[in-house]
């Protein structure tokens, strides 16, 4: 157990999101005991761990970050069409640690434009940096369809299959199951590519039921949190890093004018390697964002 603490309403953390340029704040709390597990910030005694939602449009993601922040900070809407337009964050405070959320648009699919790929991935990629600690695959309990599995193709062009190692799968609609296990629904799944993508991420699964609340929510978002916690250990506590999110961070952190003069050249041969036509343009996208996002840190680079 990681000692969250009651399953009483939660009460005392302090949680804030930033969704397109607006910032919401929410009040809840639980407890627990991350360690060194987590990613460490610049401030003394800081910790940070970070989680990416990806998936397909219509999975639930927005829900989910709410149901783990336990407050409304990303729009979501019963619907097929993606409510999610741009990549948004929002994080809390539990206890004494900050646990930070980033929502996903619909970048998964391939109907999604070259231009909203590339700009979303590298915001996405600029938020997470150095790297997420999980990445969360969400999708429907009975429904892992052909664009469930398409949408965990693209994750691995974008991210790299290495990622697989910080992923779980989360299942939406927990209330589906009628009190039944999620084991012999897993078990029992006639599903090939489900139970492929279960084995590929070690049986790192759990459901949520996003419209619970109270104890219940708690329980959820505390067993997602032990999940998490598990496999970091057998990560060495290491958050899901790679060539590219290691030249984003050093441009983030500043530096020379000599280093800045390889990051380009690096950031191309990172893309080169991924398996997918739109690498050029998620490098230059990346390029782009960062200069927008952080006009000081290509002051010598372009």
């Amino acid at each position: 157990m990681c000692g969250w603490g009651s399953e009483r309403e939660p009460q005392g953390w302090v949680g804030r999101g930033v969704v397109g340029g607006r910032e919401k704040r929410a009040r809840a709390g639980q407890q627990g005991a991350w360690g060194a597990l987590c990613e460490r910030g610049r401030s003394p005694g800081h910790i940070k761990l970070k989680f990416i939602l990806v998936g397909k449009a219509g999975a639930g993601k927005s829900a989910t970050g709410n149901t783990i922040l336990g407050n409304k900070v990303f729009e979501s809407k019963l619907g097929a069409k993606p409510v999610t337009k741009t990549c948004s964050t929002g994080s809390m405070i539990w206890n004494g640690k900050e646990v930070v959320v980033i929502d996903t648009p619909d970048v998964f699919s391939p109907e999604a434009s070259d231009t909203e790929t590339c700009r979303e991935i590298s915001r996405c990629i600029a938020l997470s940096a150095p790297g997420p600690h999980a990445l969360v695959l969400v999708t429907q309990l009975g429904r892992y369809t052909a664009e469930d599995k398409e949408a965990v193709k693209r994750v691995w062009e974008i991210f790299g299959v290495e990622a697989k190692r910080n992923m779980i799968v989360l299942f939406t609609r927990k209330e589906d199951l009628g009190g039944n296990s999620l084991t012999d629904y897993v078990r029992n799944s006639h599903n090939k590519n489900l139970k492929e993508l279960i084995q590929e991420c070690k049986n790192r699964y759990c459901t949520f039921n996003n419209k619970a609340t109270g104890a219940e929510r708690n329980k959820q978002v505390n067993e997602l949190m032990e999940i998490t916690e598990r496999m970091l250990k057998e990560n060495g506590g290491r958050c899901y890093t790679n060539e590219l999110y290691s030249e984003v961070q050093r441009i983030l952190d500043g530096g020379t004018e000599e280093k800045y003069m390889k990051i380009e050249e690096k950031l191309r041969e990172h893309m080169a390697k991924q398996k997918t036509p739109k690498k050029e343009a998620m490098t230059t996208g990346l390029q782009n964002m960062l200069r927008h996002e952080f006009p000081g840190v290509f002051l010598f680079f372009f």
